[in-house]
């Protein structure tokens, strides 16, 4: 569970960082290093406490998100000819 813990701390971290930079560049200035590394520490902070409180919200953002990439996984995969094989010739 702390590893668990530990890997969703660092997301939340990195969605508060992306945030603030995406707000910060559309007011056209430059976000520093100072106030990159205090979001990104003040968004895993608040995901590392909140993680423990609601971890089933957790669970449904992961799951719709494993579903997600399966789906654009799916669809971005090419189509196969089943008369085409692929590999070294069988002789």
């Amino acid at each position: 569970m702390s590893l668990e813990l530990f890997v969703w701390a660092i997301v939340g971290g990195l969605f508060l960082t992306i945030l603030s930079a995406v707000t910060t560049y559309y007011q056209k200035e430059t976000p520093s290093n100072k106030q990159l590394s205090r979001d990104f520490l003040i968004g895993a902070i608040f995901t590392g406490f909140v993680y423990p409180i609601i971890p089933e919200s957790f669970d449904e953002i992961k799951s719709s998100i494993q579903s997600t990439a399966d789906k654009i996984q799916i669809t971005s995969s090419p189509v196969t000819d089943p008369g085409v094989k692929v590999g070294p010739a069988n002789f």
